[in-house]
């Protein structure tokens, strides 16, 4: 897509969507601080601002699979994740457990993104069909034990499937919402009272809140083009402001309790 902008309507550069994750994300981690009854959503508000907050990780992989494609050094752009990844785990196990400790029994979406990458990265180089099927499987498993999980897993390989294809990409993000739907049932307090047809829809119309608006402005208004200004700055700034922003809930949370 890079450099297929249409006049007026692609108006959305990548880090101007990155941009919109972050903030969603923020309310997302906000409702689960400050809205939550015990570890689920009980109120409206935190309904909206959870499932808002679906947005994040779809655009965040959608662009981590296509910027493999133009990144100039594969290896350092998952060096750079990893190094996200580690200064924010200590954050990240503190927001998860309301402050109270350091340490938490998953790790971050920072590492959720590396192996992300390299699902990416193994689909592409290998090419001996069952050992690259294998690696993805394994990929897979270590995800278990991170953010978001099984779904980015499902994520990331519905976008290599989609490449720059329009229609596929619109598929991605279709199959993406019924995924997380179907994730959100199986997962929910009671599975009597989620596996019925009006829950279902339910949760598609909550799940679509998130991943349609992502798919929203990834298919109809990204202009396929990165900020033509502060590059550098912009590419650090995204990897910081994870862990700042978890720090910055975490204590704004311990300070209103």
């Amino acid at each position: 897509m890079e450099g297929n902008a249409e006049n007026g309507i692609r108006f959305l550069n990548r880090d101007m969507i990155k941009g919109i994750a972050m903030v969603m994300m923020v309310l997302n981690h906000f409702s689960y601080l400050f809205l939550y009854a015990g570890d689920y959503p009980d109120t409206w508000p935190a309904f909206a601002l959870t499932y808002l907050g679906c947005f994040t990780a779809p655009v965040m992989i959608f662009f981590l699979v296509e910027g493999y494609s133009y990144t100039r050094s594969r290896r350092k752009y998952l060096g750079r994740m990893l190094f996200a990844g580690a200064i924010s785990q200590i954050p990240f196990a503190l927001l998860c457990t309301r402050g109270e400790s350091v340490f938490y029994p998953g790790f971050n979406m920072m590492f959720t993104l590396s192996l992300c990458f390299c699902v990416v990265w193994v689909a592409d180089r290998v090419k001996n069909q069952p050992m690259k099927v294998i690696l993805i499987l394994l990929l897979g498993c270590l995800m278990l034990q991170c953010d978001w999980h099984i779904l980015a897993a499902s994520f990331v390989l519905l976008f290599i499937w989609a490449g720059r294809d329009r229609k596929k990409q619109a598929a991605a993000f279709a199959a993406a919402a019924l995924i997380m739907t179907a994730a959100d049932m199986m997962f929910s307090e009671s599975w009597l009272l989620a596996a019925t047809p009006a829950a279902f829809c339910a949760c598609l119309l909550l799940d679509l809140s998130g991943i349609g608006l992502a798919a929203v402005c990834i298919l109809f208004f990204y202009s396929g083009r990165k900020s033509q200004r502060g590059g550098r700055f912009l590419q650090w700034f995204f990897y910081l402001f994870y862990p700042l922003h978890l720090l910055v809930l975490t204590a704004a949370y311990l300070a209103w309790s």
